[in-house]
C-alpha cells in the first residue's frame, strides 16, 4: 500500500509540475518572443527532460535509502 501512496504522489507531483509549466508559457512567450509552435517545443522538451531523469531519481533513492525497496 505504501508503495501505491508513493506513486500516487510521484504522478501528483509531475502533473503539478508540468501545469506550472503551462501557466508560465505566457510569459515565456512575451520573454522569449516565440510562437505557438516554438511554444510546444519547449513543453514537449521540458515534458521529455523531466521524464527521462525520473527514473535516474528511483534507482539513486533506492541505493540511498535502507528502507523498503520494491522489488
Amino acid at each position: 500500500m505504501a508503495a501505491l501512496s508513493f506513486l500516487g504522489l510521484a504522478l501528483l507531483t509531475f502533473g503539478l509540475d508540468i501545469t506550472i509549466l503551462n501557466t508560465a508559457l505566457p510569459a515565456i512567450a512575451e520573454a522569449l518572443d516565440a510562437g505557438v509552435s516554438e511554444l510546444q517545443w519547449y513543453a514537449s522538451a521540458y515534458t521529455l527532460a523531466l521524464a527521462a531523469t525520473l527514473p535516474m531519481a528511483g534507482i539513486l533513492g533506492d541505493r540511498g535509502s535502507s528502507g523498503y525497496r520494491c522489488r
